[in-house]
């Protein structure tokens, strides 16, 4: 039995709104559901620099891997709290080197692995000190290799060096003051967009707040990544859609709605 799950992989040229009209749907360049067996839950997506596409899923707690165009290549993970095992497995990303950085968010910690698969570390815990987390579900890594969590629960972003040591923390108060952060991605410069409920926050590298992208009614926004333009994808839970806004605020286009068609999506994430 197959679930209407599915990946959609769009041109960023098209996404970009080039030719595209507001608010137009884009089909997509390559889309293909996710067996039965692979659960019904793929929720955040990253991709390496050879075009392989890493899939966390949340009910059976692992990685699926395939080729840029739906083409399986593996998996790996299980339900646990063991090394290499998820408590719903959310945020992904990739480093340069190919090192594949997971949010397990039930576990409250950051693994990482090879690009093949095999367990490399971990570091994190439940609770509220430097290297703790709440439900942590966002992740990038900058180009210096240094990665940034969104902690949910805790209403923060954490910073760790490549090797996984504290490096520091904000959005707990004042101007850029987060709640629930979920999505984050950081750009070319280095720059920081955290993704919470109706709008994106920036932030420099050392996170000093620099503005909103603007604030989006209705939105639920989950997952963000940055186009090769520098454009922000955000991916929008509530109206089941994705909008593109720039770098600096000025929204481009939207797309999607709720179905199992051709630019529809059900539970999208990331």
């Amino acid at each position: 039995r197959i679930f209407f799950v599915l990946i959609m992989v769009f041109i960023i040229t098209l996404a970009a709104g080039i030719g595209v009209p507001v608010n137009a749907d884009p089909t997509p360049t390559y889309q293909w559901a996710v067996p039965s067996t692979a659960g019904v839950h793929p929720s955040y997506v990253a991709v390496n620099s050879s075009g392989y596409v890493y899939i966390t899923d949340q009910v059976t707690c692992s990685i699926w891997v395939y080729t840029s165009d739906g083409t399986y290549v593996s998996q790996w993970g299980s339900r646990g709290t063991g090394n290499g095992q998820f408590l719903l497995s959310k945020g992904i990303a990739v480093n340069a080197s190919g090192y594949v950085y997971v949010a397990d968010t039930g576990n409250n910690r950051v693994e990482v692995f090879t690009p093949s698969g095999g367990y490399v570390k971990q570091w994190g815990s439940r609770g509220t000190g430097d290297s703790q987390f709440s439900s942590p579900v966002g992740i990038a890594v900058n180009a210096s290799g240094y990665v940034y969590v969104a902690d949910t629960g805790n209403n923060l972003v954490k910073v760790f060096t490549p090797s996984g040591e504290y490096n520091g923390q904000w959005g707990s108060s004042g101007a850029g003051s987060l709640y629930g952060p979920r999505g984050i991605a950081v750009d070319a410069s280095g720059y920081v967009y955290v993704a919470q409920v109706s709008t994106i926050n920036k932030y420099t590298p050392d996170g000093t707040y620099l503005g909103n992208l603007g604030y989006y009614s209705g939105t639920d926004f989950y997952g963000i990544s940055i186009g090769p333009g520098g454009n922000v994808y955000a991916v929008d839970l509530g109206k089941k859609q994705i909008i593109e806004i720039t770098s600096s605020g000025t929204y481009v286009t939207q797309w999607g709605s709720t179905g199992p068609g051709n630019s529809q999506f059900m539970l999208p994430y990331g």
